[in-house]
């Protein structure tokens, strides 16, 4: 990207942690998490999933909805198999029609998600939006470091998977040591 001449008024980060869950949320764990949970403006909640009106929880749909803001019903991605494209329009569009030459980023090490979104936003022409797929979290952060600076997107998603991971290696407990480690690390990687 060319760097803009100057930083936008707003920008907006959505950071997806995969198998994060609530209960690893904590000063033990994720000291920077907590401090910024307790910031005025942030609001917790919850999706009940449970009744059938929503979505199941596989991660492709998950991050979709995220992305999208519309259930997989609306978005075409039912499960982590679903080949796309996806059928709405993606947060990135939004932000570039209500502001023209706006800049945006996804950083994901997960293919997957990559590839959905690629082919959503690929075939845009003016779309000033790069999507980047690397190898680990180590890279994802070095890769939002620099891009960041030089970019100065007004939307960025980051996704961090080294916590799914673990939880997928061990188990999804903060009691085990791998999970929790892996906790630690990722929170340590969203205050730098």
């Amino acid at each position: 990207c060319e760097p803009p001449s100057s930083a936008p008024a707003r920008q907006v980060v959505i950071v997806g942690i995969g198998g994060l869950r609530a209960d690893a949320l904590g000063p033990s764990l994720t000291p920077f998490l907590f401090q910024l949970a307790q910031s005025p403006g942030v609001r917790a909640g919850t999706v009940d999933v449970s009744n059938g009106r929503t979505q199941q929880t596989f991660s492709a749909p998950g991050w979709i909805t995220v992305l999208t803001g519309r259930w997989a019903r609306e978005h075409g991605i039912l499960d982590n198999d679903s080949a796309g494209p996806i059928k709405v329009e993606t947060l990135f569009e939004r932000v570039e029609e209500d502001v023209p030459g706006s800049r945006s980023l996804l950083v994901t090490q997960w293919k997957r998600l990559y590839e959905l979104v690629r082919g959503r936003l690929d075939p845009r022409s003016g779309l000033h939006h790069a999507t980047v797929l690397r190898a680990d979290d180590a890279a994802i952060e070095q890769e939002v470091l620099g891009t960041w600076r030089r970019c100065q997107p007004q939307l960025a998603f980051i996704h961090l998977d080294a916590v799914d991971q673990a939880g997928h290696r061990g188990a999804f407990d903060v009691g085990d040591a791998g999970y929790a480690a892996a906790v630690r690390e990722t929170d340590g990687r969203l205050r730098r």
